[in-house]
């Protein structure tokens, strides 16, 4: 064997164990980074699944809250029917018989439950819809609580309205209607409870129980094939309705 040949068996014997080396740290190294992301994939599953039920547990809150309020809203109506059963004067307003000290009676206990419930207004109207009475602001234009009362005398129970902006719409609200009976039993007219959401819904029902920089809770209900808002989203003020 010659020398030269020699010297190229001595240099590829010692290339060998280097080429080794490295397609075991190549190998080590894809091991590490694939073990690495099977353990981002398994954490992000982790972070997503305990997201996601944390916002289940909100959306509970929350439509429990809506819920709550609501059933609070028409127990306050079903009060104010009970009330004005106890209430001939109310019936005398209604059919127009009452005397300015009646009248004076009647406002007063409507100013007395718009305040202590907070509602924006309190309208009394007969059968008809024509209004007879009412306490705090219109939220929208005579002819919109007109029918409303209509509605509602013609209705048994109570019924609930949200009214988005529009022509009659000073500012978008809700409103309670229940129909009023006589001794006789016949339909002589409504109670209408105007609810300003931004007073009472919107402060509770909208805050995150959490500290969260980008958490948001919206109202929405079906609107045909659309999606109405019923609150404002966080980078569109007005949008509400």
């Amino acid at each position: 064997m010659s020398k030269n040949s020699s010297s190229r068996n001595l240099a590829g014997a010692r290339r060998l164990p280097g080429r080794l080396h490295f397609a075991v740290l190549l190998t080590l190294t894809a091991a590490i980074v694939f073990a690495g992301y099977r353990f981002y994939q398994a954490q992000k599953r982790v972070i997503e699944l305990d997201l996601r039920q944390q916002l289940m547990e909100v959306a509970d809150l929350k439509v429990n809250q809506v819920v709550a309020w609501r059933l609070e809203r028409v127990g306050d109506a079903a009060v104010a029917v009970a009330e004005t059963r106890l209430m001939p004067a109310v019936q005398q307003v209604l059919a127009s018989s009452e005397n300015a000290e009646t009248r004076q009676r009647v406002l007063a206990w409507m100013d007395a439950v718009r305040t202590n419930y907070q509602y924006a207004n309190i309208v009394l109207a007969d059968r008809d819809g024509k209004i007879r009475l009412s306490s705090g602001q219109l939220l929208g234009t005579p002819q919109l609580y007109s029918d409303l009362a209509q509605g509602a005398a013609r209705t048994d129970g109570v019924i609930f309205r949200d009214f988005p902006s529009d022509i009659r719409v000073v500012r978008p609200h809700f409103a309670l209607g229940v129909g009023l009976k006589s001794d006789s039993g016949a339909s002589s007219g409504a109670i209408l409870l105007g609810i300003d959401p931004f007073v009472d819904l919107y402060p509770t029902i909208l805050k995150w129980p959490t500290s969260s920089r980008t958490g948001e809770v919206v109202l929405v209900r079906r609107d045909g094939d659309q999606v109405l808002y019923l609150s404002d989203l966080r980078r569109k003020p007005g949008s509400a309705m």
